[in-house]
């Protein structure tokens, strides 16, 4: 039987502190300028990112920083 737990969601404030920003609006722009990922899905105005699309943005800002 093969059971999969739900991926983790993460809210503005998580991804803020992932991001290393102290204001939501670096993340609107960065969002808008296509530098950042939109969020996964939005219920009730709360925006959602999934930590793997976070950590997927990460692993690509390092490798970029790396070459």
């Amino acid at each position: 039987m093969n059971t999969q737990l739900p991926e983790e969601l993460l809210t503005i404030n998580p991804v803020m502190k992932a991001r290393g920003c102290k204001s939501s609006t670096t993340i609107w722009n960065e969002i808008k300028d296509g530098t950042f990922p939109p969020p996964d899905m939005v219920r009730k105005r709360i925006r959602y990112w999934r930590a793997s699309t976070v950590r997927k943005w990460q692993d690509h800002e390092v490798a970029s920083l790396a070459s």
